[in-house]
């Protein structure tokens, strides 16, 4: 969507005075060659915003309303954590012309635009303000490598009525990416780092308000890890299961929709595919109709999410790409930005999937579904088998599909095969999972064999698949402009480097097959095995 600039911020904040924001600008010229260009002092008032159920931390970002006499930003920013201090998170931003106050909504615009396409509820409640002191100089190598150097003296307010109470203050220096060689600066910072010994800031501006002002936003969705009990029959697992990892979905789901971070698309996903493997293992132990129609649902949810997961796989491999091949950076830069192009195309139909009737009656059926629970006396044929009778028989008929699949890619080495095999090892390892709670603490060293050798295949996946995305981009013909020669030459070496990828690890299989082959799996009865002992 036009009217914004969306980017991706890369930043180091520290802990520093002004003492120490000399000195690393004295650094940057005379151990990176920089030069120092023209200081300016500016004050920044920010407030931010969210709703009373915190619906925007929930999906990953803050929402920040900058008032200045020029004019009005919003932005948008990823809470992505820093690493030892570096930030990189994705942002999305907006310049207004001036208004007086921003209180319970958004002026019209691209953002507002935007979030309510996304299905974010529109009526805010401001959290806090902010008021920043800064001192900002620029640094500049080359022509085109640019880095913007602060020192903010931060003032935290709570807004309680009509004036506001200063909380907290604190002081740090931010060194952010301005132009150039994202690889390059995150390098540099990093370096600064472990030159200075400066210590990292305790969080962004957003993480400590929230701390000063003692706010208590929900929990960061985490997945559960339901498992079975003795005195559990199948449909009681069955039951518990599926509303942890339904749970999971619902949390993802701002997230999904707002697109700032992958991971939530990513962990939506992960969410549906363990409720789907749910229903294979548990199948008989629930009514075959709701099995059908909500797995039918679901792979419809999948598909779209998966879509999308794709393309930002297919992205992170070309920035990864990047680092090692400088050279590539201009041509492979039209080819990041097809690829963003057609990303959103599929993110707009996966927004058209999660804003349907059939969705919206799909979340309200399996919702009544867990709420009203098992019955006492359940139709299903293995509703009312204990789960430790159960685990034995489940576990034994998957693990032996494992087997014949393992064989068969040994054998051929076929691509599919090995997909085959991957896909098996996922069923076992999530219903292995699910039992671990009957068999003790001595199983988790299968299901950890088991989780090795499935990761090593997922990676022999997505290796394949980037290859032949590569392979159909490069002779793509509905681009809207010709493939130049010196993409067809980058799209040739990236290629060439999926391929050798694709050798290292096909060389890695066969001994990784061995090791999880190499000790008998637990699959006797639960009170009977070392396992449980």
């Amino acid at each position: 969507m036009s009217g914004f600039l969306r980017r991706e911020e890369l930043e180091l904040k520290l802990d520093a005075d002004e003492k120490a924001f000399e000195a690393l600008l004295s650094l940057l010229e005379n151990d990176y060659q920089f030069k120092q260009g023209v200081r300016r002092e500016e004050q920044i008032r920010d407030i931010y915003l969210d709703t009373r159920d915190w619906w925007f931390y929930r999906a990953g970002a803050a929402l920040r309303v900058r008032q200045s006499k020029s004019g009005l930003q919003i932005f948008l920013k990823a809470l992505t954590e820093a690493k030892s201090g570096v930030a990189q998170r994705a942002e999305i931003e907006e310049v207004q012309a001036p208004i007086r106050k921003v209180l319970n909504t958004l002026p019209p615009g691209a953002i507002r635009a935007y979030l309510k396409q996304c299905g974010a509820p529109l009526r805010l409640k401001p959290l806090f303000r902010i008021q920043t002191q800064r001192t900002c100089a620029t640094a500049r190598r080359g022509e085109d490598h640019e880095l913007a150097l602060s020192i903010d003296h931060t003032r935290i307010f709570r807004l309680n009525g009509k004036r506001p109470v200063l909380t907290d203050t604190f002081r740090e220096v931010e060194i952010e990416h301005w132009n150039g060689p994202v690889h390059v600066t995150e390098t540099i910072l990093r370096e600064l780092c472990e030159k200075t010994s400066i210590p990292a800031s305790a969080g962004s501006k957003f993480n400590r308000s929230l701390q000063a002002l003692e706010l208590k936003p929900p929990a960061p969705a985490v997945p559960l890890r339901p498992t079975a009990r003795h005195q559990d029959r199948l449909i009681d697992l069955a039951y518990r299961v599926l509303a942890a990892h339904f749970q999971f979905m619902r949390a993802n789901e701002p997230g999904a929709r707002l697109g700032l971070d992958p991971e939530f698309v990513h962990d939506m996903r992960v969410a549906i595919r363990r409720m789907r493997a749910a229903w294979v293992t548990f199948g008989d132990a629930l009514p075959a109709s709701k099995v059908i129609s909500f797995d039918n649902t679901l792979k419809w949810i999948a598909e779209a999410l998966g879509r999308v997961r794709d393309y930002d796989n297919h992205l992170e491999m070309i920035s990864r790409y990047l680092y090692t091949a400088q050279e590539d950076g201009d041509a492979v830069g039209q080819y990041q930005a097809r690829l963003m192009e057609k990303r959103e195309i599929v993110r707009q139909e996966m927004l058209e999937v999660l804003d349907s009737a059939r969705y919206q009656s799909f979340l309200a059926n399996l919702t009544a579904f867990l709420e009203q629970g098992p019955a006492q006396r359940p139709r299903a044929p293995l509703a009312c088998t204990p789960a430790s009778e159960a685990a034995v028989k489940l576990l034994e008929g998957q693990y032996n599909k494992v087997l014949r699949w393992g064989k068969k890619a040994l054998q051929n080495g076929n691509p599919g095969d090995w997909h085959k095999l991957r896909l098996a090892c996922k069923q076992l390892r999530y219903t292995s999972e699910w039992f671990s709670g009957i068999y003790g603490k001595g199983f988790d060293k299968f299901i950890l064999r088991l989780s090795s050798l499935q990761t090593l295949l997922g990676n022999h996946r997505d290796t394949h698949l980037a290859a032949e995305l590569l392979r159909k981009s490069a002779f793509d013909t509905d681009a809207k402009e010709p493939t130049s020669p010196e993409l067809l030459l980058a799209f040739g070496r990236m290629i060439e480097q999926q391929h050798r990828k694709i050798q290292s690890l096909e060389a890695k299989l066969p001994a990784q097959w061995k090791r999880f082959q190499s000790k008998k799996a637990p699959f006797t009865s639960p009170r009977k095995s070392k396992a449980f002992r």
